[in-house]
């Protein structure tokens, strides 16, 4: 069966919706009510892990997805959760009539966008050829973020090594605040370490 599943139909996996709901908890944790938007719903497996896990907070949720088929998966997974949702069965690369959200979230699509006249909207765009589709969500994400807010991407492993990472590197230093860290057991030379808090 995985050798016929469509490219972007994977659902993510239990453990790093839980992951990223923990995530969300801390960085939301003086809020009561949030907003948050999955402009890349899919089955709403992500969104739903963070709303189960953070019962305490009451969420308004967005969700968009182009796919047809994803979109009824997450609208029943939905109603079956008594989860309150609202969906947009559209392009989310498209002008989104949201209004700006505490937190964005997303296990981005991977691969290239096809419109290359919507494509060129963005700072993100590939300077030739089709665009990256991952990086386009990530801007579209930022735009859709209020002022303080967060984002939660699932991103590739190689994404700030591809051809187009030094435009993506140079849009996220100009638009936002990193938070990381490394799990390595070793000093990485890849994280810029911060000093610690007093």
């Amino acid at each position: 069966m995985q050798q016929s599943v469509q490219p972007n139909h994977h659902m993510t996996p239990d453990a790093v919706g839980m992951f990223v709901s923990y995530l969300v908890g801390k960085f939301t944790k003086d809020q009561k009510e949030i907003v948050m938007l999955d402009p890349a719903i899919g089955t709403g497996n992500l969104l739903f892990a963070i709303m189960n896990q953070l019962t305490d907070k009451n969420i308004a949720s967005y969700g968009v997805e182009i796919d047809e088929t994803l979109i009824r998966l997450a609208y029943a997974g939905a109603n079956l959760q008594e989860h309150p949702l609202e969906f947009f069965n559209q392009d989310s690369l498209e002008p989104l009539f949201i209004d700006p959200s505490d937190v964005v979230v997303s296990d981005l699509p991977i691969g290239y966008y096809p419109n290359d006249v919507r494509a060129v909207e963005y700072e993100l765009k590939a300077d030739k050829g089709h665009s990256y589709a991952h990086h386009l969500f990530i801007e579209q994400g930022v735009k859709h973020a209020k002022d303080g807010g967060h984002l939660f991407f699932i991103v590739p492993n190689n994404l700030f090594v591809s051809e187009e990472a030094p435009k993506l590197n140079d849009f996220l230093k100009k638009h936002t605040h990193i938070k990381g860290w490394c799990n390595c057991r070793f000093p990485c030379s890849r994280v810029k370490r911060l000093p610690k808090a007093s």
